[in-house]
């Protein structure tokens, strides 16, 4: 059994301690039907005309014991159930097992010891009961205390006074599978406990593995610095577009975004600085567009923009003129103005093309367009 040493393993002891109760709870039907066959063999096949009315009175109540392991076994299916203490639901097993072991106590008394078969019947019975409760009970020590002693002591006795000369053999053969019924009940609870504790471990490591993957994922479709969506995860936004478009044959406007003359404000200012900026201009195109509109980084200054639900080319081009009139102006970054702006080239799915290079492409050189022009002006 794992060693309680730490709040960790304190917790985990007692979620192990949980789950026995529960496979308990579950194994209580298998003992259920068991025992009312049992008794009712019992009844029918090694009990003289003599005491059968006493005997009868024996099966009804270990018929209702047997009821009672029924309804305990649907204890995790019932919500009331569930929502009642670990503690309490163990007792209910411990009264469980208590009864087994006094009700199983009784048959010897029944039992004519002038026939061996008989005697050799009651008993072979019993050991079943009391060998099957390791499994059904998980080993646990305290149940099968209470399952074990008294039928295991009463055959002794009964033994010592039915038949003389006293059986030793028989007697010490009783003594001897009470001991192996307690021993092997410690190393099972011991191996349950081990087995538990493993697939605890083992089910908390498969969750903290896909946890990691779930954010290994997320790191993996998103940039580092913006957490905007990259290349990968614009593939796949861009594939699930394409398929909406195709349904509903609507068109979505592929805007490249280069920051001017980026490249002087890393030098000027440092890469810190310039990092900010890039941070900045990601949360100004997001204002500038809708919400349903999707804005990644390509890398270094380079995004793009996923205009969607547009009619033409018209519309991308006014998208497109908002995106580049909201990246004009001065951005205050640790004390330093900053004049910053944007060249912006555009096409459309799927009147320019089909496919996301393709697409990337033509925006790519309607951009370089663009920023010649504006460097044409600025000149003159």
């Amino acid at each position: 059994m794992p060693e309680n040493n730490s709040p960790i393993t304190q917790t985990t002891i007692e979620n192990i301690q949980a789950a026995i109760v529960e496979s308990t709870e579950h194994r209580q039907a298998l003992g259920a039907f068991s025992t009312g066959l049992l008794s009712l063999l019992i009844y029918y096949n090694v009990v003289n005309d003599a005491n059968r009315i006493l005997v009868a009175s024996w099966v009804s109540i270990v018929l209702l014991a047997s009821m009672f392991k029924l309804v305990l076994s649907q204890c995790h299916r019932l919500k009331k159930c569930r929502t009642t203490s670990i503690g309490t639901r163990q007792k209910f097993i411990l009264v469980s097992a208590a009864s087994t072991g006094i009700l199983w106590s009784v048959p010897i008394v029944f039992v004519n010891f002038n026939s061996p078969m008989e005697l050799f019947t009651v008993i072979l019975i019993v050991s079943g009961i009391i060998s099957g409760s390791v499994n059904a009970y998980l080993g646990q020590k305290t149940c099968m205390l209470w399952i074990a002693t008294s039928p295991c002591l009463l055959i002794i006795v009964y033994l010592s006074l039915k038949i003389t000369p006293i059986p030793a053999p028989a007697i010490t053969s009783v003594f001897v599978f009470y001991i192996f019924i307690l021993f092997t009940s410690v190393h099972t609870r011991k191996s349950v406990y081990e087995m538990l504790f493993v697939k605890h471990e083992k089910t908390k490591l498969v969750e903290k593995l896909q946890e990691n993957q779930k954010i290994l994922s997320e790191l993996v479709g998103k940039d580092d610095l913006t957490g905007l969506p990259n290349r990968r995860l614009l593939i796949e936004i861009f594939d699930m577009l394409v398929k909406d478009c195709q349904r509903n044959g609507s068109k979505f406007a592929i805007a490249f975004i280069d920051m001017n003359d980026f490249k002087m404000v890393n030098d000027r200012y440092g890469h810190d600085v310039g990092d900010k900026v890039l941070i900045s201009a990601d949360i100004i195109m997001k204002e500038a567009l809708r919400e349903s509109d999707v804005v990644a980084r390509l890398g270094g200054d380079e995004f793009l923009a996923i205009v969607k639900n547009i009619n033409d080319k018209n519309d991308a081009a006014t998208a497109a003129a908002k995106i580049s009139l909201s990246l004009s102006r001065t951005l205050l970054v640790d004390g330093h103005s900053i004049n910053i702006s944007a060249s912006v080239g555009i096409s459309v799915y799927p009147d320019n093309a089909n496919s996301l290079d393709a697409l990337m492409n033509i925006a790519d050189n309607s951009m370089y367009r663009d920023k010649r022009f504006c460097q044409m002006e600025s000149v003159s």
